[in-house]
């Protein structure tokens, strides 16, 4: 068999770890962004570093995603996306009538 994936090399196990790694490196990411964007707490990394660290962290997360996830869980996914969407939309339109 010619290995041409990440997923040929790595059982489940370590692949999952990969994912927590690269979801915590994204979180991280997200903060500094926050931080960059709204000078309350300042830092030194400008707002286009910060984005652009944040996409590359997207990156990685989906490259990692896409090592572990089936067409099915994907579809899946896409389902309770939009449940969860428009239950945040749902949510945010309540606090707005209050």
């Amino acid at each position: 068999m010619i290995k041409t994936r990440p997923r040929d090399y790595l059982t489940e196990g370590e692949l999952l770890c990969q994912l927590a790694e690269e979801s915590a490196e994204l979180a991280q990411a997200a903060l500094k962004e926050r931080r960059a964007l709204e000078d309350d707490n300042p830092t030194p990394v400008s707002y286009p570093d910060a984005h652009a660290n944040l996409l590359e962290e997207v990156a990685d997360v989906y490259v990692s995603l896409g090592e572990l996830l089936s067409l099915a869980d994907w579809e899946t996914v896409a389902h309770t996306r939009a449940k969860k969407e428009n239950r945040w939309i749902r949510r945010l339109e309540e606090r707005e009538s209050k």
